[in-house]
């Protein structure tokens, strides 16, 4: 490749001031004052890269590098330089503003290389976006990029971030617990956080537009520059904190160069390089590139008003000093050491004083380090029209380069939440859905036609009970319905079976988690979940039950009611018993007593005995579900064994039980044969006199919706995603 060169402009000789392309491979800074020329001068730095096809990337926070794709102003005819110039090429992109040339900072990645590669830089740009400062939260940091793994490995996408990180898949990062090193408390805050961001338009406008590609910019020699000021502060330093990471990163990748591989200009550098002890989030990474970047072909361009701008670390690293007119002589001072500092050789400070007081606007002192050399300059004008700091309006409008085509991403669908609410007061368990892809495998295998998953989600359900007491009755009944939140009208309909097909009888065998499965999100409840919400719809219930008369057995003879649950043939037969007693005297009548008391505290110990299995079985799913949840699994299995060991106890118990109320009352049956009792038996309906309610859980029951080919037609059905009933 020939020798590159740069002209600049002429020094005090009136000859051409050049510098070749190894006095640009060491790092620059650009010093002057408002009106000094600074950005003339950025500009005709970049103009001499097109025109050497070196490719350069211009960070425009207040929009003057934007200048550099305007139409061309004046050129001289004949000159050489402004034709190549003319003919190269320049793209400003316009982040986070869809109606310009937006860049698709958050695409999901596509494998785990690529996830590798990048996880840092996005959990960084996701912590800021959500609010989070990033150096505080390291360990929600590294928790995230793990997760992200995670979402490649199971096809999963940003939507589905939020509720893994509330109830992360993995229990250890860099081998620590997941509660450790982010305890619950903060990840629900997070979490929180996280999916307003995701669910927000500001991170859909990040979602489209042009890959951020190092590549394709060093491949194709041109000027890519990018427009901040339409930006909020916060989102342009979030921006500027991932773009300087993706760079730092690729730089990386390329190897060693002793060549200008690609030049970086970063217009107006205030508040981005501060100096010792305070920070940003771009400093670290600007820091790194201009520390190592030299090794790589990468050189670092960074202007600014003041010197006390920049940290000293970048000063210190700059070895091309281009200085315009100070406004104070402090300012002058601050330059004068940094030369000094950085000379191999003595500067007179006084002279050297002299010439930056008396410097006109495009007038600089450019010294050069690493040669000694100190030259004063008048720079050239400027092939392309400067038309100070352009809006955004300008931007769009008068942009010299075709547009090209965005890329857009699905945004997120605002009907469905990417966290369930927060409940108050009842536990919550979510039923296992099934994988999108066993969804689609069952269907097909049934002979449906799938065309996709339209949307996947859990709807919740409030599972209320209630205990009911009769006057006169020694019994209670227990009544269990399912409320469907999503789809409340004015007054809860409490239901024996939801929409979905979930019903009661179904409760106690249902696969429950503690975390719902990725890859579904949650329909949101027709009104807050806390506690004066259930604690209405409760009462709503009792009032309801309160005003049911429910169908119990009356015997004229003896004047008991039936208990709630029992059925008229078990009534009957007490009754029986209990007349048959009356009946009999003396030794007879002491018998049947005695078999008819024995029956009865059997039945008590059966009673019991189901209560402790229930109990039981309920305290092995608590338990369980609660070490999941906490991440203490290691004795999970010894506790669930002794557990089934102690309700298989039991189990036989009952069962020896009844066999000892079969015996007996083959042993009664002969006394009410010979005493005749025939009962007399009647319906009656009854309101209970007693209602006692309480919210059992909240249960989400995961659905999709598919479309799909059905009788020769397409078709949009909606079935639950935990047994797939027959459509």
């Amino acid at each position: 490749m020939p020798d590159r060169f740069f002209v600049l402009g002429v020094d005090g000789r009136g000859k051409d001031f050049t510098l070749a392309e190894d006095a640009l491979s060491v790092h620059g800074v650009v010093l002057g004052s408002t009106g000094s020329g600074k950005t003339g001068f950025l500009v005709v730095l970049m103009e001499e890269a097109l025109i050497n096809r070196v490719p350069v990337v211009g960070l425009d926070v207040k929009g003057d590098l934007s200048n550099l794709g305007l139409s061309p102003g004046a050129m001289q005819s004949g000159d050489p330089r402004a034709e190549l110039f003319a003919g190269s090429k320049v793209d400003v992109y316009t982040p986070g503003y869809v109606g310009g040339r937006p860049v698709a900072l958050l695409g999901f990645p596509r494998s785990l290389e690529e996830a590798s590669n990048v996880a840092g830089d996005l959990a960084g740009f996701l912590l800021a976006g959500s609010g989070l400062q990033v150096d505080r939260n390291f360990g929600l940091k590294r928790l995230l990029e793990k997760l992200m793994l995670y979402m490649v490995e199971n096809s999963l996408g940003w939507e589905d971030l939020p509720s893994l990180l509330l109830s992360p898949p993995v229990r250890q990062v860099d081998g620590v617990d997941v509660d450790s090193i982010v305890p619950w408390r903060k990840r629900r805050e997070a979490s929180v956080r996280l999916a307003s961001f995701i669910g927000s338009p500001a991170f859909g406008r990040w979602l489209r537009g042009e890959p951020l590609d190092f590549d394709r910019m060093a491949g194709e020699p041109g000027a890519y520059i990018f427009y901040l000021p339409h930006l909020s502060q916060e989102e342009r330093e979030t921006f500027i904190a991932f773009f300087l990471k993706r760079l730092y990163a690729w730089m990386l990748r390329q190897g060693a160069s002793s060549g200008l591989r690609l030049l970086l200009v970063f217009d107006e550098v205030y508040g981005y390089l501060p100096p010792y002890p305070r920070g940003s989030l771009a400093k670290e990474s600007l820091l790194s590139l201009i520390k190592q970047g030299r090794a790589f072909g990468v050189s670092v361009f960074l202007s600014t008003q003041n010197p006390y701008d920049i940290d000293y670390r970048a000063l210190g690293n700059a070895r091309l000093w281009v200085i315009g007119r100070l406004q104070t002589l402090n300012d002058r001072k601050r330059v004068l050491e940094g030369v000094r500092e950085a000379s191999p050789l003595s500067i007179n400070a006084e002279r050297l004083g002299d010439v930056l007081a008396s410097l006109k606007p495009r007038e600089f002192i450019v010294y050069d380090a690493v040669k000694g050399s100190l030259d004063i300059v008048r720079t050239r004008d400027t092939y392309s029209r400067l038309a100070g700091p352009l809006t955004l309006e300008q931007v769009l409008g008068k942009i010299r380069t075709a547009r090209t085509e965005t890329q857009v991403s699905t945004p997120v669908k605002d009907n469905l939440l990417l966290l369930p609410p927060q409940v108050e007061g009842v536990e919550e368990y979510f039923i296992r859905g099934q994988k999108h892809s066993e969804i689609i495998k069952e269907l097909e295998r049934r002979g449906l036609k799938v065309k996709s998953i339209v949307s996947a989600y859990y709807e919740p359900v409030l599972v209320v009970e209630a205990k009911l007491s009769f006057t006169g009755s020694r019994g209670s009944l227990h009544v269990t319905r399912l409320v469907e939140l999503a789809h409340l009208a004015e007054k809860p309909s409490f239901l024996e079976a939801s929409s979905l097909g979930l019903k009661i009888g179904e409760l106690e065998s249902l696969p429950l988690d503690s975390s719902p499965t990725p890859g579904y999100r949650f329909m949101a409840p027709s009104l807050p979940l806390d506690e004066k919400s259930i604690e209405r719809i409760l009462e709503r219930f009792s009032d309801e039950l309160g005003k049911t008369s429910y169908r119990l057995y009356e015997c004229v003879e003896t004047g008991e009611i039936s208990d709630p649950l029992e059925d008229l043939a078990s009534f009957v037969e007490r009754q029986t018993y209990i007349l048959a007693s009356k009946k009999r005297r003396g030794k007879q009548k002491n018998e049947l007593d005695r078999i008819i008391a024995a029956i009865k505290r059997e039945y008590e110990a059966i009673g019991k005995l189901e209560a402790q299995l229930s109990d039981l079985k309920r305290e092995a799913l608590i338990d369980s579900l609660g070490k999941v949840i906490t991440g203490r699994t290691s004795h999970l299995p010894r506790k669930i064994a002794s557990m089934i060991k102690k309700m298989r106890s039991i189990e036989k118990k009952i069962k020896e039980k009844e066999e000892k109320i079969a015996r007996l009352k083959e042993e009664a049956k002969r006394h009410l044969e010979e005493a005749q009792a025939r009962p007399t038996v009647r319906e009656t309906y009854m309101k209970p006199s007693q209602v006692q309610v309480h919210a059992k859980m909240l249960l989400w029951v995961p659905a999709v919706e598919v479309e799909a080919e059905k009788n020769g037609g397409t078709a949009m059905l909606k079935i639950n995603a935990y047994n797939l009933p027959e459509i």
